[in-house]
C-alpha cells in the first residue's frame, strides 16, 4: 500500500519532470494556434452579435412604447373634447400636439338604448402616418351636460 506522502512526492516529482522537459527544449514554443485564435474571435463575434441584437430591438420597443403612450395622451385630450359638446358628432376629427409630436383623431359616435346617452369611440394615429393605422383607442359613454 502506498502511503499519501509518498502518492504526493510521486505527482509532484511526475509535474517537475514535465515542467523541466517543456522548458528545456530549445525550439518549444508556448501560446496559441492559429485556429484556436480564430474560433475564439468567432465566439466572441457571435456574442457581440447576439448583444447588438438585443440592444437595437429593445431600443426599438423603448420608441414604440414612447409612442403609444404620447398616443394615449392625445386621446383622452380628444375625449375631453368630445365632452364639451352635446350631442356629439359623429366623423369629426381633429390634431392634437404632445410632445413636439403631431396625433391626429378620429370620432365614431354609436347610439345605446338608452335615449340621450351616445356610446363615442376616439382613435387616434401618427399624423406622418399615410395609412392612419390607430396606436390607440379609447371608447366612454356620453350623455347630457349637467348644468
Amino acid at each position: 500500500m502506498v502511503s499519501n506522502s509518498t502518492m504526493a512526492v510521486w505527482i509532484i516529482s511526475m509535474c517537475w519532470r514535465r515542467s523541466t522537459k517543456m522548458t528545456t527544449k530549445p525550439n518549444h514554443q508556448t501560446g496559441f494556434t492559429l485556429i484556436e485564435v480564430m474560433a475564439a474571435l468567432a465566439i466572441f463575434a457571435l456574442a457581440a452579435i447576439a448583444g447588438i441584437s438585443s440592444s437595437s430591438g429593445h431600443l426599438n420597443d423603448l420608441s414604440y412604447m414612447q409612442e403609444k403612450t404620447l398616443a394615449r395622451y392625445a386621446a383622452s385630450n380628444a375625449v375631453a373634447r368630445m365632452s364639451l359638446e352635446y350631442p356629439p358628432r359623429d366623423n369629426s376629427n381633429g390634431t392634437e400636439i404632445i410632445a413636439d409630436q403631431s396625433f391626429n383623431w378620429t370620432v365614431e359616435v354609436s347610439d345605446t338604448p338608452n335615449e340621450g346617452i351616445y356610446y363615442v369611440t376616439v382613435r387616434v394615429a401618427p399624423a406622418d402616418d399615410p395609412e392612419q393605422r390607430p396606436l390607440h383607442q379609447i371608447s366612454v359613454y356620453q350623455g347630457p351636460i349637467r348644468q
